[in-house]
């Protein structure tokens, strides 16, 4: 219930934004300074997410025709999408964009079309790279990783939220060392509010969003 709540409480807020977006306008003479202290306001709960997804794409063996036929092959892909993001309790909510966490044009990332297109790029090149036989060696690059893309099964890859406050590490197995695991608990896709509501695990008394009220 408190999840729901927070994630419609920061709906209607973008909603408000994007509504009085027509109507705002900038100044070069907006004053420098508290546009400063505006970023150290919320520099302290503003954080790195990396999100990975890794798995094994189940994809059938094509005929003569490139359409699928009998008998399957497995092969592995791995991407990471990063972004920003903040909390927005102390008990370690954060809000990050849909997008981060693979919801672009579906609230299920097994299905989005931009995760799946990225993860049949990454299964296509591991596929190349390990000079696999069989009649999907057949097909060029980019027509391997359209039939993985329209043909395959992603119900096996998993998805794997981070979340790191400070300095930046150099490599997601820094991020994941060093960083929170993060839960899923609400997304809204890009092609709708582009929200993600994550839970920080282990996380107690961050240091929260400051919100202004004008």
């Amino acid at each position: 219930m408190r999840c729901s709540r927070l994630f419609g409480i920061l709906s209607v807020l973008v909603l408000i934004s994007i509504s009085l977006g027509a109507s705002i306008q900038t100044s070069s003479a907006i004053d420098t300074t508290t546009t400063r202290t505006i970023a150290e306001l919320g520099q302290s709960s503003t954080m790195l997410i990396a999100t990975e997804f890794n798995g094994t794409i189940i994809v059938p063996q094509p005929n003569t025709f490139n359409q699928p036929s009998s008998g399957t092959t497995g092969i592995q892909a791995n991407i990471t999408f990063l972004g920003s993001g903040f909390f927005v309790s102390s008990d370690g909510y954060i809000i990050t964009a849909g997008h981060v966490v693979g919801a672009v044009t579906s609230d299920n990332y097994t299905q989005d079309e931009l995760v799946k297109e990225e993860l049949s790029i990454s299964a296509a090149d591991n596929f190349i790279a390990e000079n696999r036989g069989g009649a999907l060696s057949t097909l060029d690059p980019m027509m391997l990783q359209n039939y993985i893309m329209e043909n395959g099964d992603f119900s096996n890859i998993g998805r794997s939220v981070y979340a790191i406050l400070g300095e930046v590490p150099h490599t997601i197995t820094d991020i994941r060392n060093q960083g929170w695991s993060a839960k899923v608990i609400q997304v809204s896709p890009s092609v709708l509010l582009d929200l993600a509501l994550l839970k920080a695990e282990g996380v107690e008394n961050c240091p929260v969003l400051v919100v202004g009220n004008s």
